[in-house]
């Protein structure tokens, strides 16, 4: 009884504060880190506002970026193991692909987001103790999540390429 309680309380599909508070975290604790390790200067130029919309639209994209860092390849090793062990044939129906319960999608924006923490949390002490141009090195941080998103995406579509011709190979023996 204890278990599913507790199942109960980490289960994202039946838990809506946890669901709520996974959200906030990976969506704006990232901004947070430019809000409390940025120049004072900052508030004075843009004030408190422009400060809290400039760190919102900085770690937006980069939350998303190690989002999909995560979600790409387990989603791709999912489906494969779905596809390998016979499990259900893939729905067609759009309506019910779109409110199919996904069990990674909050596991891999928590660790998005965490990873999203790390990123700039490194990047606001790095520039904290060396002057560096905090925009330009977000942007090339950004370009550079996105090649590894890229190579992430590249890799997970071939093994469930791989995946799909080894379960084939298989129903025909």
């Amino acid at each position: 009884m204890i278990t599913d309680s507790f199942a109960d309380l980490i289960s994202t599909q039946r838990s809506r504060p946890l669901s709520i508070a996974v959200t906030v975290l990976g969506l704006f604790v990232p901004g947070s880190l430019t809000l409390f390790l940025s120049n004072p200067d900052l508030y004075t130029r843009l004030g408190l506002n422009g400060v809290i919309l400039l760190s919102i639209a900085i770690s937006l994209p980069i939350v998303m970026l190690c989002f999909g860092i995560w979600y790409t390849p387990l989603s791709a090793i999912l489906k494969a193991q779905r596809l390998v062990g016979g499990g259900p044939a893939p729905e067609t129906d759009m309506a019910k692909i779109l409110s199919a319960d996904d069990p990674i999608e909050w596991p891999c924006l928590l660790t998005g987001a965490w990873t999203a923490n790390l990123i700039l949390y490194l990047i606001a002490a790095f520039a904290w103790s060396h002057p560096l141009r905090v925009g330009a090195t977000f942007l090339l941080t950004a370009v550079i999540l996105l090649g590894v998103w890229f190579l992430l995406f590249l890799a997970s579509a071939g093994f469930y390429l791989w995946a799909e011709r080894r379960a084939v190979r298989s129903r025909a023996v």
